[in-house]
């Protein structure tokens, strides 16, 4: 999804939270400050910006946001050409009271002037020593950016406390691109002691913060779910290539430069790039640099591979380490499979690209043509590596149910036989059950056979919507059912609430116990509440899912994954 998105997303869900929103008003717009309140900005300490020059300064040394003692201080880079909107929530994360903790909010002009008549010297003074506080020359004066401002806001957090700042078109300090909407999070412990927990908590936002990151972590690091490159030089320039499974994308990428009133040419700029991978893996990423380099940096590529796990966090490793390619992976996705052949059919009918066509020489005679698709058409039958080809009487091995019964009876059934294939059937009581993909009972999975004899009959009708179950997910899954006599005492792990009237999804597990009678295991529910089952090779397995196309929502894996390793 993209960044705006994820921000909005964020926002919308803290808005739950709290049961009234109030926006932050300048001390201008309230004249009648409380006694309290004066007396606490009367008392700020020096570091806070009372001008415009500090604010400047407090942009190159802090970026954005600075905390210290009970002080929360957030500096803004504006454009008065620019169209800037903000908002602050602050609650209380026990009690959802809220309490405006804004003590300061002031807007500072460079309050550069036009240059006065040479008789006044009066004026003359004033003007030349307000050039000198902002550090800029009579001659450099003309040049100035007094369209250039700054915002700076201050809030002082109580022990147990937390805020919220979104900023719906966001500050110059950032990237343009990426600030279409900015979110920042901070919380009060019951220590006092007050951290960000944002992303921009660690992500360096100003050139003293790029140096000390990279002094710390060099140009190529691993942070949380995220590869970073920093770099610093003049007129730098980057090209990134990558090979390997995942793809990755750049998740947040800018440009930093020192604020400057007066634009200078040729001055150093930082790169700071986040990556994000699609699915776990192994991926070696290139970074061609060029341009003047510094004392700081050297131009070239610089090659480093990552592994990601499960949760999509990132190590650096050896490049030696990478997976290599799997023999006939037409797709690219990883292992091979039904999609391959239908990739290679494709592609020699002139519809599809291929990837890696070194992958689709079956035969190895240095020619991709039908007879690599016969070639691969054999190994897909009889199977190869981790595939472990087709069944002759394929079985339902999972399966996929959504009921509501809100507002009515209402299911839909989404399963997969052990070669991958998917079938598809819903029921509605409040629909005519002569429509088309429809059946006129529901599923319910109890002890008995009744319902695998429902699952049967569905693999027969007509109606049933048919699919593919996903290369990189059906050896796994297979693995999983033929083994399910080992997890059958496995307990489902605890519900979390979540909505309501919102229905349920489960994911059953499907296969046959020791005495090859057809068995089912509830492994993950979501919707009105979400859990999953409390086995750690299914619960891997379920995080693989969330990349995959099954058609679930799985979003909730995520919170039930940060839950068990107690990030929360």
């Amino acid at each position: 999804m993209s960044i705006f998105k994820r921000i909005s997303t964020l926002m919308v869900s803290a808005l739950l939270l709290i049961p009234t929103v109030k926006s932050a008003s300048y001390a201008a717009d309230e004249p009648d400050l409380s006694d309290d309140i004066v007396s606490a900005v009367n008392a700020l300490p020096e570091w806070i910006p009372t001008d415009f020059s500090e604010a400047m300064e407090f942009d190159a040394k802090y970026g954005c946001t600075h905390i210290e003692g009970k002080y929360v201080c957030c500096v803004f880079r504006m454009n008065s050409d620019k169209d800037n909107t903000k908002n602050f929530y602050s609650y209380n994360p026990v009690t959802y009271a809220e309490d405006d903790c804004c003590i300061m909010s002031e807007t500072y002009f460079s309050g550069i002037s036009e240059k006065p008549d040479p008789s006044d010297s009066t004026a003359s003074e004033e003007y030349l020593a307000a050039l000198e506080k902002l550090h800029i020359s009579e001659r450099d004066a003309e040049y100035a950016d007094t369209k250039l401002y700054y915002t700076v806001d201050v809030y002082a957090l109580e022990p147990g406390t937390g805020l919220d700042i979104y900023w719906h078109s966001g500050p110059q300090n950032y990237d343009p691109e990426y600030s279409r909407g900015t979110h920042l999070s901070f919380y009060c412990d019951d220590a006092g002691n007050i951290t960000e927990d944002d992303i921009y908590g660690w992500v360096p936002d100003c050139m003293t913060e790029v140096y000390d990151y990279i002094s710390a972590n060099g140009m190529i690091s691993v942070k949380n779910n995220y590869a970073v490159y920093c770099s610093v030089g003049y007129s730098p320039s980057l090209k990134f290539s990558q090979n390997g499974i995942p793809q990755v994308r750049d998740f947040l990428s800018y440009n930093i430069s020192n604020p400057q009133l007066v634009p200078m040419m040729g001055d150093k700029v930082a790169n700071v790039i986040l990556y994000t991978a699609s699915k776990p893996g192994t991926v070696t990423m290139n970074f061609d640099y060029s341009g003047v380099s510094c004392a700081d940096e050297s131009s070239g590529r610089i090659t480093q591979s990552f592994r990601f796990d499960y949760d999509l966090k990132p190590s650096m490793i050896n490049e030696e380490e990478c997976t290599p390619l799997v023999p006939c992976d037409c797709n690219y996705d990883g292992v091979f499979g039904i999609s391959d052949v239908v990739t290679l059919q494709s592609w020699l009918l002139g519809t599809r690209d291929i990837p890696k066509p070194e992958n689709a020489d079956t035969n190895k005679d240095g020619v991709i043509d039908v007879f690599d698709l016969i070639s691969m058409k054999k190994l897909l039958v009889k199977g190869t590596g981790e595939y472990t080809g087709l069944v002759d009487d394929p079985q339902p091995m999972l399966a996929i149910f959504y009921d509501n019964f809100a507002w009515g009876r209402a299911q839909d059934v989404t399963f997969y036989d052990e070669n991958g294939n998917m079938y598809q059937i819903i029921y509605n009581g409040i629909r005519s059950n002569n429509e088309k993909n429809s059946y006129d009972s529901l599923v319910e999975m109890r002890e008995g056979t009744e319902w695998y004899n429902d699952l049967l009959d569905m693999m027969k009708n007509e109606n049933a919507k048919k699919g593919l179950m996903p290369d990189e997910i059906l050896s796994k899954t297979r693995n999983l059912s033929k083994d399910i006599s080992k997890h059958l005492n496995d307990e489902f792990g605890k519900n979390y609430v979540s909505r309501i009237d919102y229905g349920e999804y489960r994911i059953y597990l499907i296969g046959k116990d020791t005495d090859g009678k057809p068995v089912f295991l509830n492994i993950y529910c979501t919707g009105d509440s979400y859990g999953w089952i409390d086995c750690v090779e299914i619960q891997n397995y379920l995080k693989e899912l969330r990349y995959s196309d099954l058609p679930v929502e799985m979003e909730f894996i995520d919170m039930l994954v940060k839950y068990h390793s107690k990030e929360y």
